[in-house]
């Protein structure tokens, strides 16, 4: 991976891979991905 070879961090788009993995989780991962804001809630 090019980020990898860089040495660039991609902690952002791994906290976003595990938050739309709650959403798909919690039964909303049919909508948008404006659903992701409710994975916020436990």
């Amino acid at each position: 991976m090019a980020a990898h070879d860089a040495r660039l961090k991609q902690d952002l788009a791994e906290a976003a891979a595990q938050r739309y993995r709650r959403t798909v989780e919690a039964g909303h991962g049919d909508k948008d991905m404006a659903a992701a804001y409710l994975a916020s809630f436990e």
